[in-house]
């Protein structure tokens, strides 16, 4: 599956794409950046989640916080709240910085519309499911109690 990463005004992103359906993919945007772009072939048996945490975690780290990329993730639900955790471990880690403040990142990513989600496998309960895959994000902002803040 190719990327362009091509935003409003023409600007060019990089992203991380990864699905549960076999590879996942890399890339800077840009049609003159496909040499760059790596897909990583999922062995059987070999989970999304753990190829990000080992071969793509630099990399996942420097897409979303150095050069405000995109993160989509597309899968079911067990998938996508897997690649969350995951992904809030490589901020941490790679950021230097505790998983409450990765989660922070990952709920700024989402509110500005650069981190997306096409989750499958929700028919029923759907908001009640949603939220509870947003509630195993370790935000700050989603731990705070009602209230004015």
């Amino acid at each position: 599956m190719e990327m362009e990463g091509t935003g409003i005004g023409g600007d060019t992103k990089p992203g991380v794409e990864v699905g549960g359906c076999g590879t996942a993919h890399s890339g800077s945007g840009g049609t003159g950046d496909r040499d760059r772009d790596a897909t990583v072939p999922v062995r059987p048996q070999t989970y999304v989640q753990d190829v990000l945490r080992a071969q793509l975690a630099a990399e996942v780290h420097r897409v979303l916080c150095q050069h405000g990329g995109h993160m989509y993730v597309c899968g079911d639900v067990t998938m996508a709240t897997e690649v969350l955790q995951s992904v809030q471990h490589i901020l941490a880690q790679e950021g230097d910085m505790t998983l409450g403040q990765a989660g922070d990142v990952i709920s700024e990513l989402r509110d500005k519309n650069r981190y997306h989600e096409d989750i499958f496998g929700l028919t029923f309960r759907t908001q009640e499911v949603a939220l509870r895959i947003r509630s195993q994000s370790f935000s700050l902002q989603e731990r705070r109690p009602p209230g004015p803040p």
